[in-house]
């Protein structure tokens, strides 16, 4: 972890939250290293940075520095690439990389995502019509979920048996809704073909009179 007496071109502002040097154009990194500019903000003392002052990418979570490598913007990728050489600089080690559009300050909906994910491949596997190698393309989706969900639970995501049941019931609603909408539109595509046979029919009956 990060010790301010390790980096004397730092010194720790309570005030403001974060160290800085004494370069007036380089409040959080120093001279002739990236600097993403006043829409970001970092806290050593805490490992955390933050982007707009909301959208957390890096965060101390069960004790490991989480480096959140997702594209959010064109500017908040400036500030990861910054905060990456500051952290790189000061010896702090990023213990993991993940890539989730959800800030790092609370991991359960991205945790609630992903095992919606895989309630609707269960569903698409489930369909008579779904293809075999769709199948298995689909069962790989799961594993990775599984593993996503297995790794953000160990940094500390919640996803209680209620939550997991909430969802399974909206994916099962959506999927028979879509089931009956396809068994309207199969029947009214027979009845369809069922008048235009009968039409057919009678049409010929005329022209043979």
């Amino acid at each position: 972890m990060f010790n301010n007496s390790d980096s004397p071109d730092y010194k720790w502002r309570p005030r403001l939250g974060y160290y800085c040097n004494a370069s007036k154009n380089a409040k959080l990194f120093p001279q002739g290293h990236a600097k993403p500019g006043k829409t970001a903000k970092i806290d050593l003392k805490k490992i955390q940075a933050t982007s707009y002052d909301w959208w957390v990418f890096v965060k101390n979570l069960k004790g490991k520095v989480v480096f959140n490598d997702y594209y959010y913007s064109s500017p908040t990728r400036y500030h990861q690439v910054g905060t990456k050489a500051l952290l790189k600089k000061l010896g702090v080690k990023v213990d993991v990389h993940v890539s989730t559009r959800y800030s790092l300050s609370d991991l359960n909906p991205h945790v609630e995502d992903l095992f919606r994910s895989i309630c609707q491949h269960e569903a698409k596997i489930a369909r008579p019509r779904t293809q075999e190698r769709t199948r298995v393309s689909l069962r790989d989706s799961i594993e990775h979920c599984k593993a996503e969900i297995k790794l953000f639970r160990s940094l500390g995501a919640k996803l209680s048996p209620e939550t997991r049941d909430k969802i399974r019931a909206e994916v099962n609603a959506v999927e028979n809704s879509r089931e009956a909408t396809q068994r309207n539109e199969e029947a009214l595509k027979a009845e369809r073909a069922k008048r235009a046979e009968i039409k057919d029919i009678l049409d010929n009956s005329f022209v043979n009179v």
